[in-house]
């Protein structure tokens, strides 16, 4: 009999990658073996369940097993997974998570002030999105000034030092790095970023600065009533693509979105500006779990777990505002739904020039500061409570409080070792300890956010 801590993975008659998990369900001496069959997985080996559950995006492969049909597990697991996944593929750590929401409340102010994307007035029906892959390194001449034009953060300098002037450059980035990415822009392209994204960055850029709102874990918090909301991804391409379907967007051709490896290479050139970002980003690549992937050339290519899940993510986007997606990067991984495309024929097929206004200043800025303050008080009087009765609260049923989605990421790696040691409990004694170590945690997060309100 396999023990709870150990996965196997094998492959059955159709090619196809089988995992299966192997456990003894709580208070039971039976196993359990429940399979998932996905098309794109890691060579066969055998891992420690835990560690591989805590490894980058690995669990969120996890998402659709279930342990057992017995209530008892299912009353937890599935809403766990479902957290774990909208967490931005954050699995790492309490500080990485607490991140995204310090970010938050040190933006409070450009937030409130900024204007909102979601108000902007956009008659173009087409947009390209450029992206990082490498093969953005030849799209450079296949940018049409007749569309929107959209770029990820990293690849503006070279926007620029390529002579394309795009209308809005989009950040998501909550680490330090922003802050070289918008050192000494010029003033005419407007950036958009996340309320999360890194303070010091946005604090850096002179030019006009829009917010877009998105349904992550803070997006539940914000009491900012008249601001569309879009799906919070984990990149920053599905995010750009929500965004051109709120500015009323039909066609969309993606430039430079590979998703996986060029000879050993995963981003663009982005300048030498920029050189060093490249080989830290590079860097941390190479050291990720690898999958292979097929591509629109018919070659299987190199990727990453966390790149399998970002295809699913753009193909979402797109069909939740029912734009029609194309890609101009035949070595880039394929995307269901989104075919790969001649740019010079989509440019024929497709509606070309428009104009773009946005609003540099919020217009409910004293209506959203008196909601924010207001909401403030509410979840710090909130967190008193739950503090005080904390001991008699079901674990599971604390952190899915709709009041607690602020801490809720900060707990996820700790909710999987908790649910890790209660599968491998034997007593009660052993599963009341593990409870009282999330409890711990659980405290610690009301106290860090409670000081940021």
């Amino acid at each position: 009999m396999k023990s709870s801590t150990d996965l196997n993975v094998n492959m059955n008659s159709n090619k196809k990658t089988v995992l299966m998990v192997w456990g003894p369900l709580p208070h039971s001496n039976d196993p359990l073996v429940t399979p998932l069959c996905l098309d794109e997985f890691p060579e066969p080996r055998d891992v420690s369940f835990q560690k591989w559950f805590q490894e980058g995006a690995n669990a969120q492969y996890l998402y659709s097993i279930r342990p057992s049909d017995q209530p008892e597990v299912q009353s937890f697991w599935p809403t766990a997974m479902d957290i774990m996944i909208r967490v931005d593929g954050n699995f790492s750590n309490y500080e990485d998570s607490f991140l995204g929401v310090e970010n938050t409340f040190k933006n409070k102010e450009l937030i409130l002030t900024k204007g909102d994307i979601s108000k902007a007035k956009c008659t173009y029906q087409s947009a390209v999105l450029i992206a990082a892959g490498p093969s953005m390194n030849e799209c450079w001449d296949k940018i049409s000034n007749e569309c929107l034009i959209v770029v990820c953060d990293v690849m503006l300098k070279k926007c620029l030092e390529k002579g394309v002037q795009p209308h809005i450059v989009v950040t998501t980035e909550r680490i330090s790095m922003t802050d070289e990415l918008f050192k000494d822009i010029p003033h005419d392209t407007l950036l958009v970023s996340t309320f999360m994204a890194d303070p010091k960055g946005l604090n850096l850029w002179t030019g006009p600065h829009n917010f877009i709102t998105r349904k992550d874990y803070p997006g539940r918090w914000y009491p900012l009533k008249k601001r569309k909301m879009i799906d919070a991804h984990a990149s920053v391409v599905p995010t750009m693509i929500e965004m051109c379907g709120l500015l009323g967007i039909k066609n969309i051709l993606l430039l430079g979105q590979d998703l996986c490896f060029k000879d050993g290479t995963s981003h663009a050139d982005m300048g030498d500006a920029l050189s060093h970002q490249k080989k830290e980003i590079e860097d941390f690549e190479a050291t990720q779990l690898k999958v292979m992937v097929h591509c629109h050339d018919g070659v299987m290519r190199e990727s990453t777990p966390i790149w399998t899940i970002m295809k699913e993510a753009i193909h979402d986007a797109g069909k939740a505002w029912h734009l029609n997606l194309s890609s101009a990067s035949p070595m880039g991984a394929k995307i269901r739904d989104v075919p790969c495309v001649n740019p010079i024929e989509w440019y024929q097929q497709n509606s070309l020039g428009g104009d773009f206004n946005f609003q540099r200043n919020n217009k409910y800025e004293e209506e959203d500061r008196k909601a924010w303050d207001e909401k403030a008080v509410k979840t710090k009087n909130h967190f008193q409570r739950v503090a005080k009765n904390i001991g008699a609260h079901d674990p599971y049923g604390l952190l899915f409080d709709p009041n607690m989605h602020l801490i809720t990421p900060m707990l996820v790696k700790t909710y999987v070792v908790y649910l890790n040691e209660c599968f491998q409990a034997t007593n009660q004694g052993e599963i009341l300890e593990a409870k009282q170590k999330l409890i711990r945690v659980v405290l610690k997060a009301m106290k860090d956010v409670g000081e940021l309100l």
